[in-house]
């Protein structure tokens, strides 16, 4: 790691403490002035530190060159890894397959005014920046003197992003610190609520589509390469913090009716705790459609993970960093008292995405979202003890009647690139009498059913997918935008549902100006 030296004798003269110790504990990531002398760009692009191909690539894109090279600015600088995540989320193959507006929007958000180096920071100090996109960024130093890490938006009910190469000085006194995860500007709000236990309404039609024998597992480190015959209960996704285990698993699609109004498609899954768990421990496994590659040649379930991915994607050791991630949902739990849990994740979009397409099948990949089991570890079992019953399934829920009703729905009229989609232009109003029920924004569910022709809309930064769902109170928060692609009219359709399943008649048409 390269050693911050000019800045060291300042902060001695400053009165840091003695130059001994800050040699010992303030070893951070940049020579003060190595790349003074050079843009954000010079240096990325000129493959000196090639973790940052990606960043370049959409300033490029995204016409941005001028707005880092500004000066007097700080600028956060997402890496291949960060890049690599958000293009999962968004449903894309690479930087160049994202809108240049969208990546425009995203990347404003990065950039701020000042000279946030670490030096710079009082210890624990958290400092808020509206960035030019015009949102609230946080930047901010860990709270030991003797610590100079940096962290972004390390505050409450946002996800703390700790800085990986620090306090870089490029050219124009512009400000770098690079990131391997992609801050956005969401702020966790408070979860839709489960159907209540006993809760069946009347003509509800349902189908489960159990997991097809046709089902393996790749692993590295300690565990072993096995397949779905190999194993007592089936693939065992197994995520502990030195081993990882990505369990693969095939759903045949059916000719189902239920498909033509699908409200949920729930991928429903065994959890098991391996080992004694303190409570209270947090897990997340991430559902990703699988790699059409691997699946095309993965004809016989005597086929080991391990053998296809290393004919496509190079050794084993190296493979699993080249799968292809096109997430489809994830399930989050908090580890309890009980040594079994059943949890399920909304992939909804993704199943009715593969049925528009006609396939016959459509496969996931499970992996850890973000685990922290320590030494200890879960496991997902595809079939009981008794090898008969399968427990992981998708469980596919048609429409009830919703009591919900529109209030108004006016135009969104749009404001440069970037627009909130807000209360101004739709607002959902609760039945009068909700009973037990509760219809509060974070229980109404709106799905994108049909996409804008001349514009994405974005949730968080991300771009919404086709038959993505997010919440009424994300909406009314703020977090979902209108990303202006082409000039004139447009327009998009929602559906509109409810924790319960529930699901209006008619699709919202939202027309934008």
């Amino acid at each position: 790691m390269r050693r911050f030296k000019a800045i060291l004798l300042v902060a001695c003269v400053l009165g840091f403490g003695s130059c001994d110790k800050l040699m010992t504990y303030y070893d951070i990531d940049t020579d003060a002035y190595a790349y003074a002398d050079q843009t954000i760009l010079e240096y990325f692009e000129s493959g000196v530190d090639p973790a940052c191909t990606d960043f370049c690539r959409a300033v490029r894109l995204a016409g941005l060159e001028s707005e880092i090279e500004a000066g007097g600015r700080t600028c956060i600088i997402p890496n291949n890894d960060a890049f690599a995540e958000f293009l999962s989320q968004a449903g894309c193959e690479s930087v160049d397959a994202v809108p240049a507006p969208v990546l425009r929007d995203l990347l404003l958000y990065l950039i701020f005014p000042g000279d946030y180096r670490s030096t710079n920071m009082e210890p624990g100090a958290n400092y808020r920046q509206i960035s030019l996109r015009g949102d609230s960024i946080f930047i901010g130093r860990s709270e030991s003197a003797q610590t100079y890490r940096v962290y972004v938006n390390a505050v409450s009910r946002m996800e703390s992003i700790t800085v990986t190469q620090q306090d870089y000085l490029f050219k124009n006194n512009m400000i770098g610190q690079v990131v391997g995860k992609m801050p956005l500007y969401k702020v966790e709000l408070p979860a839709t609520d489960s159907v209540p236990e006993g809760y069946e309404p009347e003509g509800v039609q349902t189908a489960k589509i159990d997991v097809s024998d046709d089902t393996c597992i790749y692993t590295y480190g300690s565990q072993k390469d096995t397949n779905f015959n190999n194993h007592a209960y089936g693939v065992r996704l197994i995520y502990r913090s030195s081993s990882y285990a990505y369990g693969l698993m095939r759903f045949p699609l059916p000719d189902l009716a239920i498909v033509e109004d699908l409200v949920s498609a729930q991928l429903v899954m065994n959890v098991t705790q391996l080992g004694n768990y303190t409570e209270g421990t947090e897990c997340k496994v991430s559902v990703s459609e699988a790699n059409p590659l691997v699946w095309n040649q993965w004809t016989e379930s005597s086929a080991t993970w391990n053998n296809v991915v290393r004919d496509l994607l190079g050794t084993a050791s190296t493979a699993h960093r080249n799968l292809p991630k096109t997430l489809a949902g994830e399930a989050a739990f908090v580890v309890g008292p009980s040594a079994d849990v059943e949890i399920a994740a909304d992939i909804t979009a993704s199943v009715l995405k593969y049925y528009e397409l006609d396939s016959t099948y459509v496969d996931y990949v499970l992996s850890d979202g973000s685990a922290k089991a320590g030494s200890k570890g879960v496991e997902i079992r595809l079939k009981d003890k008794d090898y008969y019953k399968f427990t992981s399934y998708i469980l596919l829920t048609g429409p009830a009647e919703s009591p919900l009703t529109v209030r108004y729905n006016n135009p969104l009229v749009t404001t440069g690139t970037s627009t909130v989609f807000g209360t101004e232009t739709l607002m959902i109003d609760p039945p009068a009498d909700p009973g037990q029920f509760d219809f509060s924004a974070r229980n109404v569910i709106l799905q994108l059913s049909d996409l804008p022709a001349k514009g994405v809309l974005t949730l968080y930064g991300v771009p919404v997918q086709k038959n993505q769902k997010f919440t009424l109170q994300e909406m009314e928060k703020g977090f979902v935008r209108y990303v202006r692609t082409e000039e004139g009219a447009d327009e998009f359709k929602l559906k509109v549902l409810d924790y319960l399943n529930g699901m209006m008649a008619e699709k919202v048409t939202i027309t934008v100006q």
